[in-house]
């Protein structure tokens, strides 16, 4: 009987262990992500107002979450939607979307790669479609109260999002930008 309840223990320790490892594993990603990702600044575009915050929680869209179909080639489309890989470029003062693939690829030192999902599970048709794209990055976390602020500076076109994108196109909000000046900054912990 001894042996049983010392043998049920070891388990339970081991699956704690894993589960404790796992959790880690996860928090230590996202502070590497966000710690060392290159940074890139992109615009929010204004959500409908009656949508945009639930308490203190911000959704967030960007001019590139909208892109035409047609940077998506032939084989890319006779695929199941799944995860795409958008290159971005810069062009004066924004990033916009130069092509899409089903795999990740090198970018030049001008462009930066970000992994995406479609919001729908088909392609659209048409020679004016366009795709509706999450990166990840849709939401943040705002101190309480300066949601209508917020709200009124992205209408403004005041607010962009500082996103730090890894090797692998993972993106991660580092924190919200005002005018050009880093304001709310996304704790490593």
């Amino acid at each position: 009987m001894i042996g049983l309840n010392r043998n049920i223990l070891i388990a339970a320790a081991a699956v704690a262990a894993v589960q404790t490892a796992a959790i880690g594993w996860m928090v230590w990603d996202r502070i590497q992500l966000i710690r060392h990702g290159r940074e890139v600044v992109l615009p929010i575009v204004p959500v409908d107002p009656r949508s945009l915050f639930r308490g203190d929680y911000v959704i967030l869209s960007y001019p590139i979450s909208i892109v035409p179909a047609t940077l998506a080639p032939d084989e890319l489309r006779q695929q199941k939607p799944g995860t795409i890989y958008v290159t971005l470029g810069k062009t004066t003062d924004e990033w916009q979307p130069l092509a899409l693939s089903a795999m990740p690829s090198s970018a030049a030192p001008d462009q930066i790669v970000l992994k995406a999902k479609l919001r729908h599970n088909w392609w659209p048709g048409g020679a004016n479609a366009r795709l509706n794209l999450r990166y990840g990055i849709e939401s943040y976390f705002v101190p309480e109260g300066k949601g209508l602020a917020l709200e009124q500076l992205a209408r403004d076109k005041k607010l962009a999002a500082l996103v730090a994108v890894d090797a692998k196109g993972n993106a991660a909000i580092k924190g919200l930008m005002i005018d050009g000046k880093l304001q709310y900054e996304e704790p490593l912990f």
